[in-house]
């Protein structure tokens, strides 16, 4: 599972800094979703996450975004084991 960063002012879309990532994820039919960056940065955590699914099974994630402070990426980490991910 790749995480990427959301577009600001189209939430359900890739940023567009991202684009050539998701479409390599695609192609190799690797599965992804979306993190809300603003929101994450803010300490609105569950918000960040609200537009993701939970896993059926226990995976692992690559967060693909912009940088975070580390306490925005132990949050994160945190965040996902509610969505199966680590």
């Amino acid at each position: 599972m790749i995480l990427f960063c959301n577009d600001v002012l189209n939430p359900s879309a890739p940023d567009a800094a991202f684009f050539a990532e998701v479409a390599a994820a695609k192609s190799a039919d690797l599965s992804w979703q979306l993190v809300d960056y603003e929101k994450l940065v803010t300490g609105q955590i569950d918000s960040a996450l609200r537009r993701m699914r939970e896993c059926e099974m226990p995976q692992t994630a690559i967060y693909r975004g912009w940088m975070l402070r580390v306490d925005h990426y132990t949050r994160l980490y945190r965040a996902l084991q509610t969505k199966k991910l680590r």
